[in-house]
């Protein structure tokens, strides 16, 4: 398979999973994120948990209603040292996420009173990473807000994980304060590697905050620091301002850096306005490729597939034979499987039709419609087949795997039937979903060095020495092996250059 076969085939793949991942992004950053929403202000927000607002309530849902206002006020005295309010709190009987709210306006009414020394304090008290990494964000955020110079130096002074967030928090502070600022201070740190981390630090949350005043003044970055400014700030602003980041394409000579930008184009517009963006892709011949019309077709198949199909039937097929309606069809499978069954009589022939097939094959295959995955075959030429089955049984063997084991016998060529059986052997090892004799009748499929247990081989198929011609005469016998239906010893002998190697048993 060509890599733009493979690009095109991972594309599909990525569509698939990148709500799941953002998924599990959004959830890991919660509190660190929550943490870093809060500004200024403190003193007006008393009455309301301090950046944490609704999380923070739903946090303290743990607690009755009575538990949470009882230990606010005996909390919050007028006279009550906010260090001594802080001891009782991280000692109580009660989760500290369940009191994050608390905690936070403590933890910043302490360093306004006893200065950034208490962060350290803080910051040892604590054991839950979470709340840690929400607490030490929010009051090092705030503090920065005030001198952070000061802020900073705390921050080095904190290890692992926490001191990390710490100086991302100072980085946001100091960008939104004053930006030059703060690259001639960090500028004069004597120690080269906190340095550079913060100046990189900088740069990178500048460039998230003010992308375009980034790229207009790029000169005021550090020299070596400028191609990252320069990429992360369109970066930002294709995801913030996708249209307006098209002129910025014409000035980008590096090609990796421009084809970033594309694909963060085609997944951002899209995502704002499906159809702008592809009446970009497809006008736009200089800056834009398959891939990105592949992004771009795949989110309009899920809004306006019969419209996403007919403009992939409209492209020309690309440098791999392959046409983008195999991308649309892929998609609209996942959200309508019988409509994408549909549009297959209108695919074009080659590998399009191919791909297109196999696709809807994997998807039958996780649905157990037996039937019709084989009556799709027949729908290929005949020497398709084969490849055919091979991609699908990857999906029947992870989704159906009695099912694939039931209909071993059925799959049409020696070749499926071993892909088919390795499959099911890999997907047995650490879930034992066959049984003992199903596995046995499986591994029958399999060459004897084929290890149940690890689903690999113990020793490769063939000599590395092998010749072509060699190669294929041990080809031959397996199948044969396979077609008699016996385990035996393949013991012909087969010269490699000028010595007689002992072959292997199968």
């Amino acid at each position: 398979m060509t890599s733009s076969q493979v690009n095109r085939n991972q594309t599909i793949g990525w569509m698939s999973v990148g709500a799941a991942l953002g998924l599990v992004v959004t959830l890991g950053g919660y509190f660190v994120l929550a943490s870093l929403s809060n500004q200024s202000g403190d003193e007006g927000s008393r009455s309301n948990s301090v950046g944490f607002s609704d999380s923070s309530n739903q946090s303290s849902s743990i607690l009755s209603s009575n538990q949470s206002q009882t230990t606010e006020s005996e909390i919050f005295t007028a006279d009550r040292p906010p260090g001594d309010a802080w001891n009782e709190l991280v000692a109580d009987e009660l989760p500290n996420v369940a009191q994050l709210d608390l905690l936070v306006r403590i933890a910043k009414e302490w360093t306004d009173e006893a200065g950034f020394e208490v962060i350290q304090r803080i910051n040892d008290s604590l054991t839950d990473p979470i709340v840690q990494n929400a607490v030490i964000g929010s009051i090092v955020h705030h503090a920065s807000q005030t001198d952070a110079e000061s802020a900073l130096q705390h921050a080095l002074k904190l290890s692992g994980p926490v001191r990390d967030l710490a100086l991302s928090a100072v980085a946001a502070a100091w960008v939104s304060l004053n930006p030059i600022q703060a690259m001639n201070e960090v500028s004069a740190i004597e120690e080269g590697s906190v340095r550079r981390q913060m100046l990189e630090k900088l740069v990178r949350t500048w460039a998230e905050h003010d992308p375009k005043t980034v790229l207009e003044d790029l000169e005021l970055l550090p020299e070596n620091l400028r191609e990252l400014g320069e990429r992360e700030a369109l970066l930002a602003l294709a995801r913030t301002d996708p249209e307006g980041t098209v002129a910025f394409l014409q000035d980008i000579s590096d090609e990796e850096l421009k084809f970033s930008i594309t694909k963060e184009l085609a997944s951002s517009w899209s995502a704002i306005d499906v159809h702008a963006a592809l009446e970009w892709a497809l006008s736009d011949d200089i800056h834009t490729n398959d891939l990105v019309l592949t992004m771009i077709l795949g989110k309009m198949a899920r809004e306006d597939p019969n419209f996403a199909l007919q403009t992939a039937l409209s492209q020309p097929i690309d440098n791999a034979l392959l046409g983008l309606e195999v991308a649309v069809i892929g998609e609209v499978a996942a959200i309508d499987l019988e409509l994408a069954v549909g549009m297959l009589s209108q695919v074009r022939d080659g590998l399009t039709k191919f791909f297109s097939y196999s696709t809807i094959g994997k998807f039958l295959a996780r649905d157990n419609d037996i039937d019709r995955i084989h009556s799709l075959a027949l729908g290929l030429p005949e020497g398709e087949r084969e490849a055919y089955y091979n991609q699908v049984v990857q999906q029947w063997a992870a989704s159906q795997p009695e099912s694939l084991v039931a209909q071993l016998d059925n799959l049409p060529s020696i070749d499926n039937k071993y892909q088919a059986s390795m499959n099911l052997v890999r997907r047995n090892v650490g879930t034992n979903v066959l049984s003992k004799s199903e596995m046995e009748y499986v591994r029958s499929f399999l060459p004897d060095d084929y290890n149940s247990e690890t689903g690999r081989r113990n020793q490769r198929y063939t000599d590395p020495g092998l010749t072509e011609e060699q190669a294929e005469q041990v080809q031959d016998h397996f199948r044969r092996v396979l077609e008699e239906g016996s385990q035996v010893w393949f013991r012909e002998g087969v010269r490699v250059g000028d010595k007689e190697s002992e072959s292997k048993p199968l």
